[in-house]
Order: structure tokens, then C-alpha cells, then sequence
């Protein structure tokens, strides 16, 4: 395989130096967050033990999967709307923030009356709290989706990097100066203020932020087009993040601390399908309309692409799952090294589901995607509430893998517009060393068929 030409494929897929920019600045944010997140991973786990990191990523995984109600899945409408209406630039941004800020005490109240009625003691509650509060500030975030349909992800690189230093200054001070759960939890306020506020001066020149508009025509449209999105991001959370939920009410925070340890570290590779998934959509997008058989071509190359990369994630974990767990979490994690192994597939389906997502988004599959999120999600839970207690966080990890074969898969082969897909799948497993484009004479002698 010819890396140079990979990297100038890569290169040519993305229109205009400035696009380039972007994704360049993108790349170095993710950097810079996984070297701190792992710091930070393996700190906090020391620092806190199994019983009260399972408490940290019981409260962490209790707000995600209520937090589409905050962000009203609003994220890729509001850089769609911002590119193809640029004379409402303005009104988009501030009717945008208005309806997350809607969304954000929507999320805040339903918060409430859950833990009014649950079980959980009064410092859990209060630790809730305190992180839904921080979502608050991710309003602002409407800022850096105009910056993103402008190319400029530098200013967003420069909020995001330093609100993450600060993260980071703050769990260290926290840590040394022994303070408690509360406190750490208080961090990603102070993240949140900081990167919201960050954004606003990064950003003042370029826009005119009034708090006095608010365009019903435009909100309505906004959330016609986001609804799908925002169900979809939350059967994506509640997939993600149920069985975390669910280990701590069934059998602990014990039990939770060791199968969260594993799960947060390998989270830290979610982001590398998404970087190539920048570079390769604008092609792909372009070839559909060129060339039918180029563009099956290159989704099945993109699948095979990332089933290598999935090879390369996922070795060091089955191989030195004890080194790499003793590394950063220390003794006090005995189950960690063997779970760490096994959840390590899941890797397979992120990797997978970022091809998935590409390829139905292209042929306006979207609301296929929801139904089998959905479906898969309904599944997972379910499973969860039979395996966990009987196989514990083992339980958990099968119900995982069930429901994410179902998802990526097993539901694709029912319907006819996305069989082709599955076919893919088992193409890109078996047959993985041959991909098209890394040959030059491969592909224009595929032009030339087309």
C-alpha cells in the first residue's frame, strides 16, 4: 500500500485549501483532547477508586443520554442551514440558541421529576444536577456550527483546547488538594463557561449576535429538519450508555467501576472513522451523482479502510490488556484487563457504523437509520434487564454486541435498498487488503468502465 498516495487521495477529496484547514485543525483538537482525556482517565481512577468512578460515569452517562433534548439535534441542520442560507446567518444563530436554551429546561425539568421519584440519595442527585447544569452553556455551541460553515475551526480549536487545559488544571488541583466527587463533577461547568465564552470573543467580528431575535418561520423549520436527527442522537445515547445505567441499579458501583474503566478508555478512539469520514464524504457525495459503480466502489474501499484501522485499535487491547490496564488504572482494577479485551470489538461497530451512517446519508436513507438504532436500542435494554443479573457486566457486553450485529447488519438484509450494505460488510472483512483506490491504475481503469 502506497501511503503517500493514500494521503494525496485523502488531500484531493477535500475541496479548497481552507477545507483543509478546517480538517487539519479538527485532527489537532482530537489529538489534544484524547492525550488529556487519557491523563485525566488515568488520574481519576486512582484518585477515585472503583466504587466512586462508577459513580462518576453513572452521573456522566445518566445526563448524556437525556442530552438530545439540550441540542435538539441541531448539529449537521445548522451547518446545512448556514451554508445555503448565508443572508440568515444572524437570525439562524440567535433563533438556534433560543430553542436549545428551550431544549436545555426541557432536559433540566424532565431531570427532576426522574430523580423525584427514583431512589438514588440525595449526593447522587446533586452530582445530576450539577452536570445537567453545565449543559446549559452547550447552547452556545450554535456559535461553532456557523464557524464550522465558514471554514474557521481554528477559532474553534483555540476555545476548545483551552477550555480543555483548564479542565484538566482544575481535576489536577482537585486531586491534590483531595477534594471530593462534587468537585470534579464541577469541572465541566467550568469547562462549559469557558469554551462558551471563548467562542463568543473568538467570534465577535464575525458575527452580530442580537438576543433579541427570535424567527418563528426559522425555528419551525429548524426543528422539522432536526427532529429525525435529535430522536436518532438519543436512541444513539441511550444505546451507548444504558448498560452503564443499568449495571449500577442491578449490581452496583462496583461492578460499574470496572466495566466503566474499559469502556471510557476505548471511547478514546471513537473519534479517528470520524476523521476520515471529513475527508472522504465530499467524494463520495460527489460520485454518487457522477458514477454509480465509482461510488460503490469507494464505499466499499472506505469500509475496508476502516476495517484495517479497526485491526490496528484493537490488537493492543486483546494482546496487552493487562500492561496497558496496570498502566493507567493501577491494581485496584482487578477485572478490568479481561473486559477491556472483550469490549474491544466494539470498536468493530463504531468503525463500521461511521461507514454505515456515510453510505444511507448519501442515498437518503436517514429515517432507515433511526428505525434500526431504535430498534437495536429497545433490543439492548432488554437483554440488559435478563443477562445482567444471570452474567453481570459480561451480560452487559454480549447484550452489546447483539444489539450493534442487529443494528449494522442483521436488519439491513430484510429490506432491499440496504442489503447491498450488509453485502459490504462481509466484502470488507474478507477481503480487506484489496482496496481500489490505493491503486492508481485500479481506479481510472474503473472511470473508464463508467
Amino acid at each position: 500500500m502506497d501511503l503517500i498516495y493514500v494521503i494525496n487521495k485523502i488531500i484531493s477529496d477535500i475541496k479548497g485549501r481552507s477545507a483543509i484547514n478546517s480538517v487539519f485543525w479538527i485532527l489537532v483538537e482530537k489529538f489534544i483532547k484524547i492525550l488529556l482525556g487519557l491523563f485525566l482517565l488515568s488520574y481519576l481512577t486512582r484518585y477515585l477508586g472503583v466504587d466512586n468512578y462508577g459513580l462518576y460515569s453513572y452521573v456522566i452517562s445518566f445526563v448524556a443520554v437525556l442530552s438530545p433534548l439540550s441540542s435538539l439535534g441541531l448539529e449537521e441542520t445548522l451547518v446545512q442551514q448556514f451554508i445555503s442560507n448565508k443572508k440568515d446567518s444572524f437570525k439562524i444563530i440567535s433563533t438556534s440558541f433560543y430553542l436549545r436554551v428551550i431544549g436545555f429546561f426541557l432536559m433540566f425539568l424532565i431531570t427532576i421529576i426522574i430523580l423525584y421519584f427514583s431512589n438514588l440519595n440525595q449526593f447522587t442527585n446533586t452530582l445530576i444536577i450539577v452536570f445537567t447544569t453545565a449543559t446549559f452553556f452547550s447552547s452556545f455551541a450554535v456559535i461553532e456550527y456557523f464557524l464550522l460553515s465558514v471554514n474557521a475551526a481554528k477559532e474553534i480549536f483555540i476555545a476548545r483546547t483551552i477550555s480543555y487545559f483548564l479542565n484538566f488544571l482544575f481535576v489536577i488541583f482537585c486531586i491534590c488538594f483531595q477534594k471530593s466527587l462534587i468537585w470534579i463533577i464541577g469541572a465541566f461547568l467550568l469547562q462549559n463557561i469557558t469554551y462558551a465564552g471563548l467562542l463568543l470573543f473568538n467570534s465577535r467580528k464575525m458575527i452580530k449576535f442580537n438576543f433579541y431575535i427570535f424567527d418563528y418561520k426559522i425555528a419551525r423549520k429548524l426543528l422539522l429538519l432536526s427532529a429525525p436527527l435529535m430522536f436518532s442522537a438519543f436512541s444513539f445515547y441511550l444505546q451507548s450508555n444504558i448498560d452503564q445505567i443499568m449495571l449500577k441499579e442491578m449490581l452496583g458501583l462496583t461492578e460499574l467501576g470496572m466495566y466503566s474503566t474499559a469502556f471510557n478508555l476505548l471511547s478514546m478512539f471513537v473519534f479517528i472513522p470520524n476523521i476520515f469520514q471529513r475527508a472522504f464524504f465530499p467524494s463520495i457525495i460527489n460520485l454518487k451523482n457522477k458514477s454509480k459503480n465509482l461510488f460503490y466502489s469507494r464505499i466499499q474501499d472506505f469500509y475496508k479502510f476502516l476495517f484495517i484501522l479497526f485491526l490496528f485499535s484493537v490488537l493492543p487491547f486483546i494482546f496487552f490488556s493487562n500492561q496497558i490496564s496496570y498502566f493507567f488504572f493501577g491494581n485496584e482494577f482487578s477485572e478490568t484487563p479481561f473486559i477491556l479485551s472483550i469490549l474491544s470489538f466494539r470498536l468493530l461497530y463504531v468503525y463500521f457504523n461511521v461507514a454505515r451512517v456515510t453510505f444511507f446519508i448519501s442515498i437518503g436513507m436517514q429515517k432507515f437509520i433511526l428505525f434500526t438504532i431504535f430498534i437495536s436500542s429497545i433490543i439492548n435494554i432488554i437483554l440488559n434487564y435478563y443477562l445482567i443479573p444471570i452474567y453481570g457486566v459480561y451480560g452487559a457486553i454480549f447484550s452489546t454486541y447483539l444489539s450493534s450485529f442487529l443494528d449494522i447488519f442483521f436488519l439491513d438484509v430484510f429490506f432491499k435498498k440496504s442489503r447491498q450494505n450488509s453485502k459490504m460488510i462481509f466484502n470488507s472483512i474478507f477481503s480487506f487488503w484489496k482496496i481500489s483506490f490505493l491503486n492508481p491504475s485500479n481506479e481510472k481503469s474503473n472511470n473508464n468502465r463508467c
